[in-house]
């Protein structure tokens, strides 16, 4: 008697993707990134309390928009000298303890502010000093805080974390510069200061208790390796200025965007400095009218 036929195997339909899966949202079904994103926002608002009134006061103290200018070039100069050897310190040090570390000085930097003020005490020298320093140590703490957030979510959520991310900041931005007038008001000028210093301690208390996500590029394990996979010691990827170079160099569109972001910069970007001087100036404003011009622009920008 002859065997039947075997029926045909009908491959089953791969599944598409849910919803959830593509929801811009995606990342936030990550505890650490729920708690990473609530510390970022903490962060910006207090770090754009006092970016929002820091040139006002410079230019009250010296009465000088050059100096004032100057003061801001001090505090940026570090990124554009020392970014290349930032970026390096990072890769060779962990994340969290870096991050960390980094939020604890700026936290003292900002209440060492805020005391100066507070004591009418803060005069030139040691606001440049200031600005130099919160420049050196934003370089470190830049990269380390960006790579410490994607390293939370797996690769598949990392451009929702990076969208998130962007959102938080412009968030932060406006309901930071919202506040600075409300605490300059009712407090003075210091209260910004001791504004952002709380905030950075914040989220140096949130780092130690964040968790990646199982499959992230933090988390211990191959989760990610396929079954059958042999456990191996991975290859370490080349770190140091000249691989972070050469990889740079060798993405056209890298620095494309590079070069577009300074153009930008240059030409589009000083409004931090020139709208204090024109408040202040020709329309006759104090640090109250400032913040409501700075919380216009950041509800629009």
């Amino acid at each position: 008697m002859p065997s039947p036929a075997a029926a045909p195997v009908v491959p089953s339909p791969s599944p598409s993707p849910s919803s959830s899966d593509r929801s811009p949202w995606r990342a936030l079904r990550h505890r650490g990134m729920r708690w990473w994103a609530a510390a970022n926002f903490v962060s910006n608002v207090g770090t754009w309390t006092q970016l929002t009134v820091q040139n006002l006061l410079v230019l009250q103290i010296t009465g000088s928009a050059a100096v004032t200018g100057l003061s801001v070039s001090l505090q940026a100069a570090p990124g554009l000298l020392l970014g290349l050897a930032g970026g390096a310190v990072v890769d060779r040090w962990s994340h969290k303890v870096t991050a960390a570390v980094c939020q604890s000085v700026l936290a003292v930097v900002a209440f060492a502010t805020c005391l100066l003020v507070l004591t009418d005490r803060l005069d030139l020298p040691a606001l440049m000093a200031l600005a130099l320093v919160t420049g050196v140590v934003a370089t470190v703490d830049g990269p380390a805080c960006s790579l410490l957030g994607n390293g939370l979510v797996p690769a598949r959520d990392v451009p929702s974390a990076i969208g998130i991310g962007s959102l938080v900041h412009s968030a932060g931005r406006l309901v930071g510069a919202a506040l600075a007038g409300v605490t300059v008001a009712a407090f003075g000028t210091a209260a910004a200061y001791a504004v952002n210093g709380l905030s950075f301690l914040f989220v140096a208390c949130v780092i130690p208790f964040l968790r990646p996500a199982a499959g992230a590029a933090g988390a211990t394990g191959a989760a990610d390796a396929p079954p059958g996979a042999a456990a191996g010691p991975a290859e370490p990827e080349p770190s140091g200025v000249r691989a972070g170079l050469g990889h740079f160099f060798a993405r056209p569109r890298l620095v494309a965007l590079a070069a577009m972001n300074g153009v930008s910069a240059l030409f589009g970007r000083n409004y931090s400095l020139t709208l204090v001087v024109l408040v202040t100036g020709p329309l006759a404003g104090d640090a109250a009218s400032f913040s409501g011009v700075s919380t216009t622009l950041a509800a629009g920008g």
